[in-house]
């Protein structure tokens, strides 16, 4: 019997970029605004300096579906970084109920309302774990914002990058910024006041011709939250049930 699990790790991040191509910061060009390119390294080099953080997040993801129309899927979740090896991820979708553990040793995927768990043994950093997860599961793009090299990782080849203006996104003025290369764009909220943590984040797959998006808004920011370790790591409740990973390249799918 199979049933789709979407792991924890999908209140973070899909439309990952390969890590093995070597991160390219695009060049001065008239469509790449420097302020632009300055306001996201600023966010992105604020965020690379905290030791832990978490936040929540909503996401909205365009699909297609089979009658040609559009349908979207709702999720939300909550992320906590121990730099630089231990995370925990909680994501809600419906009757999913999943939570995703990483202690810098191993990767567990738990889905609470099946009972269902997989375990893995996983690289020592956040970022060769996320890689290591692709294999296997989707990730939403707003894991983008946890590497620690986010800012060059976002701009591989991106060959437009503007100032849209000024927004307000959950009752703070926001700039917004938009860039884009030839397979995807990106936007991204950024406070104009207080630290720049990311109040939104669009990933827009420019590759299909409905341009379909990944929508995420997070909030809550805290940047010093009191955590035990014991939070990253898993213990089986009593009477769950074991599965063994999937093959890479069956992403979302679980066996049993």
């Amino acid at each position: 019997m199979k049933r789709k699990m979407r792991a924890a790790a999908c209140t973070l991040g899909a439309l990952a970029l390969a890590v093995t191509v070597a991160p390219r910061v695009a060049a001065q060009t008239p469509d790449v605004d420097q302020k632009a390119v300055e306001i996201l390294r600023e966010a992105m080099d604020h965020l690379a300096g905290l030791d832990r953080f978490s936040a929540r997040t909503y996401n909205l993801r365009e699909d297609l579906h089979d009658s040609g129309h559009r349908v979207d899927t709702e999720t939300s979740g909550i992320v906590t970084v121990v730099r630089p090896n231990k995370l925990r991820g909680v994501r809600h979708a419906g009757s999913a109920d999943e939570v995703l553990y990483y202690d810098g040793k191993t990767v567990t995927m738990y889905d609470k309302a099946d009972g269902a768990y997989m375990t893995q043994a996983a690289p020592a950093t956040i970022e060769e774990m996320f890689s290591f997860l692709h294999q296997f599961v989707e990730i939403y793009p707003v894991s983008d914002l946890i590497w620690k090299d986010a800012f060059p990782y976002m701009m591989q080849g991106v060959d437009l990058a503007t100032v849209v203006g000024t927004e307000t996104i959950g009752g703070v003025k926001c700039t917004h910024l938009l860039f884009g290369r030839p397979d995807l764009g990106f936007q991204i909220w950024i406070p104009q006041s207080g630290p720049p943590l990311p109040a939104k984040y669009i990933v827009t797959d420019n590759g299909t011709p409905e341009m379909l998006s990944i929508v995420s808004y997070i909030t809550d920011w805290d940047t010093d939250p009191a955590v035990a370790d014991d939070l990253f790591t898993f213990v089986p409740p009593e009477g769950a049930r074991k599965l063994a990973f999937p093959k890479p390249d069956s992403r979302g799918a679980m066996n049993r």
